[in-house]
C-alpha cells in the first residue's frame, strides 16, 4: 500500500496569530525500523512530537525522562517486551499513565495476558496504514 507523505491543507503553515500551541508527544517503540518510522509519520501528521526507540529498556529510559501523553509499543522487542515495559511504567507511576496502543503479530494467548486497564486498544500485524490513522484520531489528545 502507497502512503502519501505529501503536505495537505491541514498541514500547512498558517498565519501566525501568537505563539503555536505545544504539540503533545507520543513515544514510538518498535524493532522493527520500517513500522518504527511509519508509526512515527503518521502521528507527526496528527500533530504529535513523536520519539522513537528500537526496544522495550529505551523506552523505559525515554519515559522516566520525558511525559508523554501517547505511547504505542510493539509487543515482543529485544531487552524488554513491550508488557515489560507497561509494567514497570505502572510500577513506577508517579504521574497520570499514558494512554497506551500495543502492537502485535503475536497469537491471542500473549495478548489475554496484558494488563488491559492500562491499553488503549491492540492493533494486530500486519497492519494498514488506515487501521493506524483511524486509532490515532480516536485517542483524545490531552488539552491544554
Amino acid at each position: 500500500m502507497a502512503f502519501d507523505m505529501t503536505d495537505d491543507a491541514a498541514h500547512r503553515s498558517s498565519s501566525a496569530s501568537g505563539p503555536a500551541p505545544e504539540k503533545p508527544r507520543a513515544l514510538v517503540a518498535d524493532d522493527d525500523l520500517s513500522i518504527r518510522s511509519l508509526v512515527k509519520k503518521l502521528l507527526q501528521r496528527e500533530g504529535y512530537e513523536v520519539d522513537a526507540v528500537e526496544d522495550g529498556v529505551e523506552a523505559v529510559e525515554r519515559i522516566r525522562r520525558q511525559q508523554y501523553a501517547l505511547v504505542i509499543l510493539d509487543l515482543t522487542m529485544p531487552r524488554l517486551s513491550g508488557s515489560g515495559v507497561i509494567e514497570t511504567m505502572v510500577r513506577e507511576q508517579t504521574s497520570a499513565l499514558p494512554r497506551i496502543v500495543c502492537m502485535t503479530a503475536a497469537g491471542p494467548s500473549v495478548v489475554d495476558q496484558l494488563p488491559r486497564e492500562h491499553i488503549e486498544a491492540v492493533i494486530a500485524k500486519p497492519f494498514d496504514v488506515q487501521t493506524i490513522r483511524d486509532l490515532v484520531s480516536l485517542v483524545p489528545k490531552p488539552q491544554k
